[in-house]
């Protein structure tokens, strides 16, 4: 979502769009970004580590506000195990999946995880949490059904024909979810930004769980 520091310049934090527990609308609160400390953005990981405001734009304070720790330790969740998504999906406001939302494999060569999770696009980099509440990936994709087609991976509909851009992400046979496993993002902060202001304090919640 964040690729440059112009954007995260240009960009704001808003908590509270959601709805409380009447099912009312709440009233957002936005922060800015800050560019300094340097954000740390890695495409390869698709993560973003970027430092807030303390006040937001109307005077209120970030601290009111709690976070996610993380656990450095793989595994934290087992094949088969139903995980649960805070999303918001399409920009709208925050939304829960508790359905079709089993892990179903590790990948074997990357940092990634598959799951069944009802996402929807806006979703990347909502936290996906084992049946603890630890966070254990960070939404990354859709997996698509492929087929090999003259020496080319070829996304399929529904219907099993090759897919197009102009039929729509709707006509797609999704197969999974991919997350981002947070075992590599902190192993990735603590071999190569470990010194960073940010990086540690990433490293240091998690090591004080």
């Amino acid at each position: 979502v964040l690729s440059t520091v112009d954007q995260v310049r240009e960009s704001m934090a808003q908590f509270n769009y959601e709805r409380d527990l009447n099912g009312n609308e709440m009233t957002p609160t936005e922060f800015a970004l800050r560019i300094l400390p340097e954000p740390i953005l890695f495409k390869d990981l698709d993560i973003a580590i970027v430092a807030v405001e303390p006040r937001s734009t109307t005077g209120k304070p970030l601290d009111q506000y709690g976070w996610l720790k993380l656990n450095p330790q793989p595994g934290k969740a087992f094949i088969g195990e139903y995980l649960t998504i805070i999303q918001h999906p399409n920009g709208e406001r925050k939304q829960i999946c508790v359905r079709e939302n089993k892990l179903l494999k590790y990948s074997e060569n990357g940092p990634y995880i598959w799951y069944q999770t009802d996402t929807d696009a806006g979703a990347s980099g909502s936290p996906v949490f084992n049946n603890s509440w630890d966070v254990v990936a960070l939404h990354h994709s859709s997996v698509p059904r492929t087929k090999r087609i003259k020496g080319k991976d070829v996304w399929l509909t529904k219907n099993d024909k090759p897919w197009t851009p102009e039929m729509g992400d709707d006509q797609v046979a999704w197969i999974a979810n991919e997350g981002v496993r947070i075992s590599r993002i902190v192993l990735y902060l603590q071999r190569t930004h470990s010194q960073h202001p940010l990086a540690q304090s990433v490293l240091t919640t998690a090591e004080s769980r």
